[in-house]
């Protein structure tokens, strides 16, 4: 049987469209279903423009088509009187053309509304361009291509992927979250970052936000899946990012690099042969020279080379370039996070980044969301947020803590404790707490330093003397123990 759009060529030329407009005068599924893919725009002549653009507006307004009649007279308000003939010829084919392979057409609907609206969206972005308008270009861009793809899904039939859903979904949670190498954070997010996610943390400066995103950078690379890890550097030069990612993965060996450097060249390569299991791609810009639109560009070029990243970090979004213009700096540092959490879907992959947090901030252990810089929309925006929290015994003692203040599934003020070692850029977790200080893991092989364990096992022993020793005695009633002479007094339990 042949195909019954054979005599339509497979552009969507004006006669397929015509066919279109068609069915979609004389057939009510069709209209209805397909609303959101049919605009009058895309239609290229001038009369069939006129009488969608009247069909579109009964059935918007009324949810029913036309009649013949109704579609008449509508079209007067639509076309005007000198086009008004052009527009009742095209109603005269409507009623006269075969629409017997009405099925054929609504199977090709989705694909004629995508490719029309791309098509509208380049022809409107070189008027954009010329304007002086480019930062509008993507979003219309964008807007185009998700014509039609609520039509492509159905969603979850509850009832029917029951036991399917249950099945998998342990599974599919653990497939789409990335690591972040850090045990305890990896414990607390079930698993880590989800795709298409935004994770943030704040701090204060010189806290540790850049050697807490160096460390989830490493832990992707060094996880035995073989992430793909982009590391956006836009406050220090990528060449020093490099260093701080070399430093971690030398650990104890990292002094030879100025007392043997051949050695600790050779350390290294050894390592990254028998450890680093992932790659990773490091690319700086200047402080507010990159936009997201930017990192949009340069993703697409590593994906053309067949980079694709499971991982992105962005050191850090405070200090991005807004894509749009919206006058205020704080609307503009929300714009920065939509658009970072959409190139997350875009990109199927989890980002990663750091916001400054506020002056007051300083006086405090921990940041809390009150504690944002800028903009507190960030917070929503973002699918985790923590805060970096350290206090002055604390910076000595070489711990900080990583406090849940927005996250998902996660309750606020669940504190993962951690060892920091700045000079090897090392951050281990050595617990979880709830928000009342009860640690919460169960985990009981921490993974500390021994000779921190044997010296914090001192110090409590210690503590637990003095405490004896400093005891005021415990005094007795008159049936104590008495002295041979003298009357009864009170004396030591």
């Amino acid at each position: 049987m042949p195909d019954p759009l054979t005599k339509y060529d497979a552009d969507f030329s004006l006669g397929f469209q015509a066919h279109v407009l068609a069915v979609a005068a004389r057939n009510p599924t069709f209209v209805l279903r397909y609303r959101n893919v049919l605009a009058a725009n895309y239609f290229n002549d001038p009369g069939q423009s006129d009488v969608m653009a009247a069909l579109l507006g009964h059935v918007d307004e009324y949810s029913c088509l036309p009649t013949r009649v109704t579609l008449e007279h509508a079209v007067k308000g639509v076309a005007g009187v000198s086009n008004l003939s052009r527009a009742e010829k095209v109603i005269n084919a409507i009623y006269k053309d075969d629409i017997s392979d009405a099925d054929a057409v609504i199977a090709r609907a989705v694909e004629f509304g995508k490719t029309q609206a791309m098509c509208l969206a380049v022809l409107e972005s070189a008027d954009l361009i010329e304007k002086g308008q480019p930062h509008k270009v993507r979003a219309m861009v964008d807007a185009a291509s998700l014509v039609g793809e609520d039509l492509l899904d159905r969603g979850i039939n509850y009832r029917e992927t029951l036991i399917a859903r249950l099945e998998s979904d342990d599974v599919e949670e653990t497939l789409d979250t990335i690591p972040t190498g850090l045990h305890h954070l990896d414990m607390l997010m079930n698993g880590g970052l989800g795709r298409g996610e935004l994770g943030m943390f704040i701090g204060s400066p010189k806290r540790g936000k850049t050697t807490v995103l160096v460390n989830i950078a490493f832990g992707a690379l060094m996880s035995s899946a073989g992430y793909k890890v982009v590391y956006y550097t836009l406050e220090i030069n990528e060449r020093k990012v490099a260093r701080r990612i070399d430093t971690r993965l030398a650990g104890p060996y990292g002094g030879l690099r100025k007392t043997d450097p051949d050695k600790y060249t050779a350390v290294l390569a050894q390592r990254v042969e028998k450890m680093v299991k992932g790659n990773l791609v490091i690319k700086g810009y200047p402080t507010r020279a990159a936009s997201v639109s930017t990192l949009r560009s340069h993703m697409s070029l590593l994906r053309a080379g067949g980079f694709h990243a499971d991982v992105v970090v962005v050191d850090y979004g405070d200090i991005m370039k807004a894509t749009r213009r919206l006058g205020e700096s704080r609307h503009e540092q929300a714009g920065i996070y939509e658009d970072l959490r959409a190139f997350a879907g875009e990109f199927n992959c989890a980002v990663w980044t750091a916001s400054q947090a506020n002056r007051g901030s300083i006086e405090k252990n921990t940041p809390d969301i009150d504690s944002v810089a800028e903009s507190f929309e960030k917070i929503a925006i973002a699918d985790a947020v923590f805060g970096i929290g350290q206090s002055a015994k604390e910076r000595l003692d070489g711990h900080l803590r990583l406090m849940a203040l927005a996250c998902r599934n996660v309750e606020d003020r669940t504190t993962v404790m951690c060892h920091l070692h700045r000079p090897r850029q090392t951050i281990r977790t050595l617990g979880l707490y709830d928000s009342e200080n009860n640690r919460i893991d169960g985990d009981e092989e921490v993974p500390v330093d021994a000779t921190a364990l044997a010296n914090a096992a001192d110090v409590k022993n210690i503590k637990a003397k003095l405490t004896v020793a400093l005891a005021p005695p415990k005094l007795t009633s008159g049936k104590g123990p008495r002295k041979k002479s003298g009357p009864t007094k009170m004396v030591p339990a």
